[in-house]
C-alpha cells in the first residue's frame, strides 16, 4: 500500500505538465497563469546608467506605469533571456487598470511579423491610412515568392545603400572616416559575389534570421538578441576563394586579417537595415514612424493618449529607428500629439548596445530582473515552485472551473490523507507542499542549472527543473524507485561535496541490494541536511521506499566539508571554512567528479606507491628496491608514475606494471581517502573512524603490493616463457652482431655471447659487406642495439641471477642452460609476455625475416667452383704457362697483363676453394637449416675467400678469351700444338682436383661443420 494510502504515492498526473509549465509565459491560459504566479525579487533602478537601486516586486512595476510622465515615455524591463520579463509583461497587462482613455497596443514577441505589427498599429488608425498601408505591405509581401527571394534582395539592396550612403558624412574620426569610404566601395563585392553567396545567405547568417523574423515572427527558439550583422557575420572564410572575383577577395583578406574592420562593416549594414526592409517588406522604420504620428495626432484630437506594451522589443530590429523617433517625439504647443508611453521587456544587451541614447534620456524608471551581486538577491526557491506544484496536481481544468466562478485557486493537499506528515517532512509555503522536493533538493537541482555567475533564471527553474522531475520521474517516484540515477547525474553539480567516500560506505546496509543503497545515497545527498550521513524524516523514507540506516543521526548538523567550488549567492550562504585537510578534499572530488589536477594527483601517487613498494620483499635475489621503481634501468618497472587514479593507462604499460585505484564509491578509493587523512595528520587516532579506516587501507596496501610483486619479479620456482624469450632474443641478437663465443657450443661461451653488450666487438658486419646493413639496424634499432640489449640482459639478470644489495653475483648457468635448450624451439609470441618483451621479439622477427633474401645475395657472390676445380694451385699454374708461352711467341692480345693475372692468383690462399665449397653446400641445403645455422652460415669468413677467388676467375676468363681471339686470327698456328697440349693438361687437374674436392666433401664433415 501507498504511504498515502488509498491514494497513489505520486499526487500529481504528468500528463498535466505540459500545460502547466510549458516554454513561454503567453502559452498557458489565464486560470494557469494565475495559478501559477510568484513574485520576483525586481531591482527598481531610477537612473539607468546606475547598477544601484531597490529591490521591489511587481507592483512597484505597476505603480510606475500609473505614475508614468508623458516626457519620460520609456519604462524599460531587463533582464537575461529566460529571467522572467515575459511573465512579468503578461502580468502587468492583465492586472493594468487603463483609463478610458489609453488605447493599448500590446506587442507579444512570438509569431509577430512586420504585417502583424503593423495590425496591432492600425487597429486605432484612421481607416483611409490604414487601407493604404495594408495594400502597400500585402504587395510588397505578396511579392516575394518565397524567404529566399526575400534573402537575395535584401543582401542586393544592403549592398546598394552600403555603396551609396555607407560614407555619408557624420560625426566620425578621420580614421573612421577613411575606414568608412573603403568599405563604401569594396563591401558591395563582396555581398554580392556568388562564391561567398552560400555564407551570407546561410540559415543561421543575419539575413536569413531577419527574413524570417519579419515574414512569420519569432519562434520559440528565437533568442532575445538583436538579429542584425556581428563582426563574425562579415568576417568570412578564406580558406579558398580562388573562384571569387578579384575585388571580393581582397576585402575578405581585409576583413579577415583585421579586428576593428568587421566590426565597423556590421555597424554599417545595421545602419542601413531600416531602409532595406523598408524596400523590401513594404514598412519601414519612417513608415512606422509616420504612421505613429499620424495616429498621434487622431488621438490628441480625441483627448485619448497611447500606451504600447512590448513583450520583446528586439522584434522591431530593421524598424526600430522610426519608432524610437516616434516615442520620443514629446507632445508640444506646436506638436499636439498624444502623449505616448512604452513599457519594453528587452534584454539588458540589447538595451545597452543596440539603442540609442535619446532612448535612455526618455527613461523614466528601469525595473531589472538581473540582481547584481552585493544586494539582497535572495530568491526562496520553495515559494517560486509552490505554485507550479500545486497547479500541476490540481490541474488546467480544475483550474478553469474555478476561475470560472469566482473561486480561489484550489489547494490539492487540503484533501490529502498525508498533509500534516508531508508538510512537516518535506516542507509547505502557505499551506501548499513542496513534494517530491523538499527545500534542500529543490535549491540543489536548482543550483545546478544555474548560470556562469549563478543568477536565478525562471525559466531554466520551470524547464530544466520542474517539467523533467514531475514529468520524467513521476513513475519512478510512484514505484518507489526514486531518486533514480538520471537525476543524479542531471543535477550532480549542485550538490557536490555534500558527502563524501566515508559518508556513503555508513548509508550502505548489508541487507539492501546495492540499488536501495545507491539510493539512499541519492536521497541524502539532495534531501538531508549538509552534515554528511544521515537519516533523514521518517516520512521522506517511507515516501520513497528507502529504509533508514539504524545508528545513523537525523540530526541537522552544520557542513563541516570545504567546498571545492564557489558556491551560489543567490540560493545558499557560503559553507564555512573547511576543517578537513584539502588533500583529502580532494580526494573527494575526484570520487564524485572524476576530476584532479595534477600537483594532487603526484601527491597521492607519492604516498601510495612508498607504502606499497615498503612491503614488497626485496631480499638477496630480487636486486633490491632501486632496480625495481626506475624505468630506465630495466622492465618492467614499478615507478610512481605507474599508480593510475581511476584511469586507463597509456603508452607506457608496456614498460611498466601499473596500479589502478578505482574511483567512485570503492573500496580503493576509500583506502586512498584514509591514506590522504593519514599522510596529512600522522595518525589514524587523529582520522574520523580511524580504526576501520586504518584495517581498511592496510588490507587494500596488502592487495596491491602482492598485486604487484606478482607482476614485477621473477618466479624462480619454474622455467618462465618470459625467461626462453629473452634468452632467445638475446642469442639471436649476439649472432647477428658477431659475438664472440654466440657460435660455439661451449656453455660458457655462449652464455658469456648472450650477456655481452657489444663491448668485444664482432665480426657481424665485417665478415660480408650485404650482411652489413642488417647488423647497423640491429646495432641502432633493434634487439641487439645498446639500449634495447641493455633492457633485455637486465630482465635476463632479473630473471637468472643471485644477487646481494641491487647488484648481480653469480648467473644461475643451469637455469639459462635450459632456456637456451628451449630457445631452439622458440616458436614466436605468446601472451605469457610482457608487453616489452613483445616488442623486442617484433623487432628481431622483422631483422630475421630477411635472411632468405641475403642468402640469393650470397648465391650470386660465390664463384663457379665447376670451371676452377679443387686445386686451384694447378690451375693457376697452368694459365700462368699460357700466358707465358703467348708472350713468348709475340701473341699476347693487348690488354691482357700477365703480372695482373700472376698477383691476384698469388693472392688466393688454401683453403679459399673449401671454404667456398662449404657455403654453397650450406647454401643448398638452405630450408633444411636451423635458424642459428643459417646466422652461422651468413656470418662466417667465406666473403674474403669467394673474393679472391671471384678475382683471379674473372681475371683468368679474361685473358683466356683474348688469348682464343688470337688464336682463331693466327694463320701460321704456330701456338695450335702447344694450346692443344696446355688444354690437355689443364683438363687432367681439373678432373683429379674434382675428384678430390668429391671425396672431401663426403668424407670430412668436420670441415664442413
Amino acid at each position: 500500500m501507498s504511504w498515502r494510502e488509498p491514494l497513489p504515492a505520486a499526487c500529481w498526473n504528468a500528463d498535466a505538465v505540459f500545460s502547466i509549465i510549458p516554454v513561454e509565459a503567453e502559452t498557458p491560459s489565464d486560470s494557469v497563469f494565475n495559478a501559477t504566479h510568484s513574485a520576483l525579487p525586481i531591482l527598481r533602478r531610477e537612473k539607468i546608467d546606475r547598477h544601484a537601486g531597490a529591490v521591489v516586486d511587481e507592483n512597484a512595476l505597476l505603480d510606475a506605469v500609473h505614475q508614468q510622465p508623458a516626457d519620460y515615455p520609456v519604462l524599460p524591463i531587463l533582464g537575461r533571456s529566460g529571467a522572467g520579463k515575459s511573465h512579468l509583461v503578461r502580468w502587468l497587462r492583465m492586472n493594468l487598470e487603463l483609463k478610458p482613455g489609453t488605447r493599448l497596443v500590446f506587442v507579444p514577441k512570438h509569431r509577430t511579423s512586420l504585417r502583424g505589427i503593423l495590425e496591432l498599429v492600425l487597429q486605432h488608425a484612421p481607416q483611409a491610412r490604414a487601407a493604404e498601408l495594408r495594400r502597400r505591405v500585402d504587395a510588397a509581401v505578396d511579392s516575394l515568392g518565397n524567404e529566399q527571394e526575400a534573402r537575395l534582395r535584401l543582401r542586393s539592396e544592403l549592398a546598394t545603400l552600403i555603396e551609396t550612403r555607407g560614407a555619408q558624412p557624420g560625426v566620425h574620426s578621420s580614421e573612421e572616416a577613411e575606414l568608412r569610404q573603403y568599405l563604401a566601395s569594396s563591401l558591395p563585392a563582396l555581398l554580392l559575389d556568388p562564391w561567398f553567396r552560400s555564407s551570407l545567405l546561410a540559415d543561421n547568417g543575419a539575413i536569413a534570421r531577419l527574413v524570417k523574423e519579419k515574414l512569420r515572427g519569432k519562434d520559440e527558439t528565437n533568442k532575445e538578441d538583436a538579429f542584425g550583422f556581428t563582426a563574425d557575420d562579415v568576417r568570412l572564410s578564406v580558406d579558398d576563394v580562388r573562384h571569387a572575383s578579384r575585388e571580393a577577395q581582397d576585402i575578405a583578406g581585409a576583413l579577415a586579417s583585421d579586428d576593428e574592420l568587421p566590426r565597423l562593416a556590421a555597424a554599417m549594414l545595421n545602419e542601413q537595415l531600416s531602409q532595406a526592409v523598408s524596400a523590401v517588406f513594404g514598412l519601414g522604420g519612417d513608415d512606422l514612424k509616420n504612421l505613429l504620428v499620424e495616429l498621434r495626432l487622431e488621438l490628441a484630437r480625441e483627448g485619448a493618449e497611447l500606451l504600447l506594451l512590448i513583450e520583446d522589443f528586439s522584434i522591431f530590429q530593421g524598424i526600430q529607428g522610426g519608432l524610437i523617433d516616434a516615442i520620443t517625439l514629446v507632445p508640444s504647443a506646436d506638436l499636439a500629439v498624444c502623449p505616448m508611453r512604452v513599457v519594453m521587456a528587452v534584454t539588458t544587451g540589447y538595451f545597452t548596445n543596440h539603442l540609442p541614447d535619446t532612448v535612455k534620456t526618455r527613461t523614466f524608471v528601469a525595473f531589472d530582473l538581473d540582481l547584481p551581486v552585493g544586494i539582497d538577491r535572495q530568491v526562496d526557491a520553495a515559494a517560486f515552485a509552490a505554485p507550479y506544484l500545486n497547479a500541476v496536481r490540481v490541474g488546467a481544468a480544475a483550474l478553469e472551473a474555478a476561475r470560472r466562478v469566482g473561486d480561489d485557486v484550489p489547494n490539492a493537499c487540503v484533501e490529502c490523507p498525508v498533509t500534516d506528515r508531508c508538510h512537516s517532512a518535506f516542507g509547505a509555503v502557505d499551506g501548499v507542499g513542496i513534494f517530491p522536493f523538499n527545500r534542500e533538493s529543490l535549491v540543489r537541482a536548482i543550483r545546478s542549472k544555474s548560470g556562469v555567475d549563478g543568477g536565478f533564471v525562471a525559466r531554466d527553474v520551470l524547464t530544466r527543473v520542474l517539467r523533467p522531475v514531475l514529468h520524467r520521474d513521476r513513475d519512478a517516484v510512484a514505484a518507489g524507485d526514486f531518486p533514480t540515477e538520471f537525476f543524479a547525474r542531471e543535477f550532480a553539480t549542485g550538490a557536490e561535496g555534500l558527502l563524501d567516500i566515508e559518508d556513503e560506505a555508513r548509508l550502505e546496509r548489508s541487507e539492501d541490494p546495492p540499488s536501495t543503497n545507491e539510493r539512499r545515497k541519492r536521497l541524502v545527498r539532495f534531501w538531508g541536511s549538509e552534515g554528511g550521513a544521515q537519516n533523514l524524516a521518517g516520512t521522506i523514507h517511507q515516501a520513497f521506499n528507502v529504509p533508514a540506516v539504524e545508528g545513523l543521526t537525523t540530526e541537522r548538523k552544520v557542513a563541516k566539508r570545504p567546498r571545492l567550488r564557489s558556491e551560489d549567492a543567490d540560493i545558499v550562504s557560503p559553507a564555512p571554512a573547511p576543517e578537513i585537510p584539502m588533500l583529502v578534499a580532494a580526494v573527494d572530488r575526484w570520487i564524485e567528479t572524476g576530476e584532479i589536477q595534477q600537483g594532487v594527483r603526484n601527491e597521492l601517487r607519492r604516498i601510495v606507491h612508498a607504502l606499497v613498494v615498503e612491503r614488497i620483499d626485496f631480499d638477496d635475489g630480487c636486486w633490491g628496491r632501486a632496480a625495481w621503481t626506475d624505468p630506465s634501468r630495466a622492465m618492467p618497472a614499478f615507478p610512481q608514475t605507474a599508480i593510475y587514479l581511476g584511469e586507463s593507462p597509456k603508452g607506457a604499460e608496456g614498460r611498466l606494471v601499473g596500479l589502478t585505484i578505482q574511483g567512485g564509491a570503492s573500496r580503493d578509493a576509500r583506502a586512498l581517502r584514509a591514506l590522504a587523512w593519514y599522510s596529512k595528520s600522522g595518525s589514524w587516532r587523529l582520522v574520523p573512524n580511524g580504526a576501520a579506516l586504518q584495517r581498511l587501507a592496510y588490507e587494500k596496501l596488502e592487495e596491491w603490493s602482492t598485486s604487484v610483486s606478482q607482476r614485477l619479479l621473477p618466479d624462480r620456482e619454474s622455467e618462465s616463457p618470459e625467461l626462453v624469450a629473452v634468452v632467445y632474443a638475446l642469442d639471436a641478437g649476439a649472432q647477428i652482431l658477431g659475438v664472440p663465443g654466440a657460435y660455439r657450443d661451449d656453455l660458457v661461451d655462449r652464455v658469456a655471447a648472450i650477456v655481452d653488450m657489444g663491448e668485444t666487438g664482432g665480426k657481424g658486419g665485417e665478415a660480408w659487406p650485404a650482411f652489413a646493413p642488417l647488423v647497423t639496424s640491429a646495432r641502432t634499432g633493434g634487439v641487439a642495439a645498446a639500449a634495447d640489449r641493455e633492457q633485455l640482459r637486465n630482465r635476463l639478470l632479473r630473471l637468472a641471477s643471485f644477487s646481494q644489495g641491487g647488484k648481480p653475483l653469480a648467473l644461475d648457468i643451469p637455469r639459462i642452460a635450459r632456456a637456451l635448450k628451449q630457445a631452439e624451439k622458440f616458436s614466436g609470441i605468446s601472451g605469457d609476455l610482457t608487453e616489452e618483451v613483445k616488442r623486442h621479439l617484433a623487432v628481431l622477427a622483422a631483422q630475421l625475416a630477411k635472411l632468405d633474401d641475403l642468402a640469393d645475395s650470397a648465391q650470386e657472390a660465390l664463384p663457379d667452383l665447376d670451371a676452377i676445380g679443387a686445386d686451384i694451385r694447378e690451375a693457376t699454374a697452368v694459365v700462368n704457362d699460357l700466358l707465358d708461352r703467348a708472350a713468348s711467341a709475340n701473341l699476347l692480345p693487348s690488354g691482357v697483363s700477365p703480372a695482373v693475372v700472376r698477383q691476384v692468383g698469388r693472392e688466393i690462399k688454401d683453403g679459399d676453394i673449401a671454404a667456398v665449397a662449404r657455403v654453397r653446400q650450406r647454401l643448398i641445403d638452405w630450408t633444411n637449416l636451423s635458424q642459428r645455422e643459417k646466422l652461422r652460415v651468413l656470418t662466417t669468413d667465406w666473403h674474403a675467400p669467394a673474393s679472391r677467388v671471384l678475382a683471379w676467375s674473372a681475371a683468368a676468363d679474361h685473358a683466356l678469351i683474348k688469348i682464343e681471339a688470337a688464336l682463331v686470327a693466327d694463320a701460321g698456328g704456330r701456338l695450335q700444338p702447344e694450346l692443344e697440349r696446355a688444354g690437355q693438361r689443364l683438363d687432367a687437374a681439373l678432373q683429379r682436383a674434382c675428384s678430390e674436392l668429391d671425396g672431401l666433401l663426403a668424407g670430412d664433415a668436420d670441415v664442413l661443420a
